[in-house]
């Protein structure tokens, strides 16, 4: 069974008594989703994403060749095919089609000069990009969860007796704003019963009674590969904050750096670069641990 679409590849999007759909050669789909994002920026470029509904057996059939074209944006070409099972046994298909790696460089290193392409600036040309998504959740300590990061200093410490196993009669020291144990006019340390010093009934306290220890925190690597001709490809900046491009944007985070694998390819001439980033937690990676 074919796993593209046999039709020809240039999409139309269409409007007809049954609302918008897409053509693609003899075959169209019933149009769910249609969003196109036009970009200044040309180190980003114009995206189109169109979704549509196939039933599950066609969905894989449905898509079309990768690097076809829409008639909706000019300039843009097929990148990536997500697809999504469904209820009553169907599929979501969603296509993304965006202005090619290669014409993006192309542009921004022959703009401007007048002097044509170099044989440098050929070499600089990259092509072939993809690029994915893998997000998930990991287990995080309970205190450390952005609800409780109000909580004085003082009072974590005695949250942090009350997880490793104090009671809430027990005395336990009293610390000050400052960090350090209270003491008495004897130089004594001042103590008191735990549950004098944290309260019991609060959302967190309930939480360590019931013997909870962590929480789930969103984590997600995002991954691009390309060809290209440079030999120099850079990689003085992994283990630092970055921005990849096209990386999907997460409220409050940023991404670092993590991963650069170079590998020559067959011809003798061209490189394959796979490059991964790793999403922060909640304020973004540190800038004084990970920044330039």
């Amino acid at each position: 069974m074919s796993t593209t679409c046999s039709c020809p590849h240039a999409a139309r999007v269409c409007n007809g008594a049954k609302g918008r759909y897409v053509v693609f050669g003899d075959c169209d789909y019933t149009v769910t989703a249609l969003s196109i994002e036009l970009n200044r920026d040309t180190s980003q470029g114009d995206v189109l994403d169109l979704t549509y509904e196939v039933p599950e057996h066609r969905a894989r059939a449905s898509v079309p060749e990768m690097d076809s074209t829409i008639d909706m944006l000019p300039g843009v070409t097929l990148a990536k095919a997500v697809l999504t099972p469904g209820v009553g046994g169907m599929t979501s298909v969603k296509l993304t089609y965006s202005r090619p790696m290669a014409d993006k460089d192309s542009d921004a290193e022959g703009g401007g000069s007048g002097s044509g392409s170099s044989d440098e600036d050929e070499e600089e040309k990259i092509s072939n990009f993809h690029s994915s998504l893998d997000v998930s959740v990991t287990d995080e300590p309970l205190l450390c969860h952005p609800k409780f990061s109000k909580i004085s200093d003082a009072k974590m410490e005695y949250y942090k007796a009350y997880m490793d196993g104090a009671r809430s009669w027990e005395l336990v020291t009293v610390v000050e704003n400052n960090g350090k144990p209270k003491v008495d006019k004897d130089g004594m340390p001042v103590k008191k019963a735990l549950g004098k010093l944290i309260n019991m009934d609060s959302e967190l306290a309930k939480l360590i009674k019931k013997g909870v220890t962590t929480y789930k925190e969103i984590t997600a690597t995002y991954t691009t590969t390309y060809t290209t001709r440079s030999r120099g490809v850079d990689t003085s900046g992994i283990g630092k904050i970055d921005t990849p491009i096209r990386a999907p944007q997460f409220p409050n985070r940023n991404w670092m750096l993590v991963a650069r694998m170079v590998t020559l390819n067959d011809d003798g001439k061209s490189y394959t670069v796979e490059s991964s980033w790793l999403l922060s937690g909640l304020g973004g990676w540190n800038t004084y641990l990970y920044g330039y």
